[in-house]
Order: structure tokens, then sequence, then C-alpha cells
């Protein structure tokens, strides 16, 4: 009878322990998942203007490269054309006459306009983070910021005050740390 009792006193211990256990691994992702979602809105915070800094910027250069690119292939074009008027008097003369509007006989003129004035290509800008929006609108709002940053801050004094195991360590798991 005393070893009948004995063992269901250990299952029951065993038990208690499984139990306590579960509960502590419990507690212990609870803790952490909440710390994660406090840094995750602490980083949208503080980040997200900076993100957005950096994005328009980006997309500034993008777009100066492409006039830089634009604005080097008409000084090539005017340096072709420059040479060809000290070197070219062919390439003089039909100049000429395209500017006063004449024509040399037997020649049909089709008007175009000027490569100068073409419009160039619009530049190829690179495409906007998915969440563009809520990004722009994240930098743009400070009162959104705040309330990100103090509901992190809430949830931080939540996992550390509610989270976290209560139970003392035992002796023999203190001496062995």
């Amino acid at each position: 009878m005393d070893d009948d009792r004995d063992s269901t006193t250990s299952d029951v211990a065993a038990s208690s322990d499984w139990a306590d256990d579960w509960r502590a691994g419990l507690l212990s992702c609870a803790f952490w998942l909440t710390l994660l979602v406090a840094a995750c809105l602490y980083a949208a915070a503080t980040l997200g203007p900076k993100v957005v800094s950096l994005t328009v910027r980006q997309h500034e250069a993008l777009r100066q490269a492409a006039r830089a690119a634009g604005l080097a292939a008409d000084v090539e074009q005017r340096e072709l054309e420059m040479r060809a008027f000290e070197r070219d008097a062919e390439f003089v003369a039909a100049r000429a006459r395209q500017g006063l509007r004449l024509s040399a006989p037997g020649e049909i003129l089709i008007p175009a306009a000027p490569a100068s004035t073409r419009p160039a290509a619009p530049p190829a800008d690179a495409p906007l983070p998915p969440l563009w929006p809520q990004l722009r609108e994240l930098a743009e709002n400070g009162l959104l910021r705040a309330r990100l940053l103090t509901t992190a801050a809430a949830l931080v004094l939540f996992g550390f005050t509610f989270l976290h195991d209560r139970r003392p360590v035992p002796r023999s798991r203190a001496a062995s740390q």
C-alpha cells in the first residue's frame, strides 16, 4: 500500500512539474513575443522617417543621373555639330537653308523638330517600396510616431511586470548555476 501511495505522489509531482514547466514556457514565449512587437513598433517609429528620406533621395539621384546623361548626350551632339560647322561646307549650307526655310533645287523638306527641342525620354524610376503610403504617413505624422513609441514602452512595461516566471528558483538549480 505504501508503494502505491509513493507512486501516486510521484505521479502527481511529475505532472505538477510538467504543468509548471509548460506554464513557464508559455510565459516565456509571451514575454519574448511582447518584446519583439515592442521592438518592431520602436523601429517603425524611429526608422520610418529615415527610410522615407533615403528613398526620396535615391529617386532624386536617379532622376538627376538620367538628366545628366541626357545633357551629356546633348553636349556630345553640339560638339559634333560644331566640328561639322568647322570642317564641312555642305553641312553649313544645309543648316543655312534649313534656318531660312529654303530648299535646294530638287530637294524636298520634311519638317521635324530640332534635336534640342525634342522631349527627352522620361527617366525610369525605381519602384517604390510596397508600403510607401504607410511609410510616408508615418514620416509626416509626429503624433502617430509618438503613439507608436508610447505603445512600445507600455508593452515593455507589461512584459517585464506581468510576463515573468514568479516561481522562486529552487536551491538545487541556483547552486548549479
